[in-house]
């Protein structure tokens, strides 16, 4: 019969082949990315393992930023509790890298208990969000106008939460979209024609993809998803171009 590893360390079990977490047996919402960078991690505990290692790992054959490798380790280690000042799983090597620190166990199971293993939650694209103060109202008229257009821009002053109140109502329609939500950040592109690569790289999309533009349209195509452009301000142009060509696709996506 044919052997599957399984990670255990404290009450979480980790099933590669499966891209699943668990907690006392409960799944444990994960994004994919920080999935692989946990992956990594356990794989080599008790090792240092470098930024330029895990960004390597996480997105093969892209180049990112540093900023989303501090982002996604942000979101794995709250969905582990590991939040507190001297880390139970995931310690910083200040420039360096990340070290797995806690005791983890490597057992070889059989495919079968593996494939008995809870099914793991889609994994969500958004970031994680600190709690949400007084922005029902918006998030739910937000929700509202997503449910009946196909495109909703939400407008108003730097800093009064705009993004917020995006993620929130995004969050809230997550499961009604079969394909997903898909998160696309601007705020670090200063040229407008770098937008459709940021977005074939959101999508998670690898490989030489020809003109990255044409590539995010044809994945869409059929597909129902909610896409999110954030930071839209200084690339408008370049996010009307692609808005559309993206309602223009027969699928019931909504942007």
């Amino acid at each position: 019969m044919r052997q599957k590893v399984v990670y255990s360390f404290g009450p979480f079990r980790m099933f590669p082949e499966r891209q699943l977490l668990t907690r006392d047996g409960a799944t444990v919402k994960l994004g994919g990315r920080a999935f692989e960078l946990l992956h990594l991690l356990v794989e080599r505990s008790n090792e240092l393992v470098s930024k330029d290692e895990l960004m390597a790992y996480a997105w093969p054959a892209t180049f990112v930023h540093e900023s989303n490798l501090k982002v996604n380790m942000h979101s794995l280690r709250r969905s582990l509790g590991d939040t507190q000042e001297q880390s139970a799983y995931i310690a910083t090597v200040a420039r360096r890298g990340y070290r797995f620190v806690a005791q983890v166990q490597r057992t070889d199971v059989a495919a079968a208990e593996v494939a008995a293993a809870p099914v793991a939650a889609r994994p969500s694209r958004l970031p994680v969000l600190e709690d949400v103060i007084a922005r029902e109202r918006e998030i739910a008229r937000l929700i509202e106008l997503l449910q009946t257009h196909p495109e909703v821009t939400v407008v108003g002053p730097a800093g009064v939460g705009k993004t917020t109140v995006a993620i929130s109502a995004a969050r809230s329609l997550e499961d009604h979209y079969p394909d997903g939500v898909c998160f696309v950040d601007l705020a670090r592109i200063d040229d407008p024609a770098l937008l459709p690569s940021a977005f074939v790289a959101a999508l998670g999309l690898r490989g030489d993809m020809g003109d990255p533009l044409i590539a995010a349209v044809a994945h869409l195509k059929d597909r129902a998803m909610l896409v999110l452009l954030d930071n839209c301000e200084h690339v408008l142009p370049a996010v009307a171009i692609f808005a559309r060509s993206f309602l223009r696709q027969p699928g019931r996506s909504r942007l």
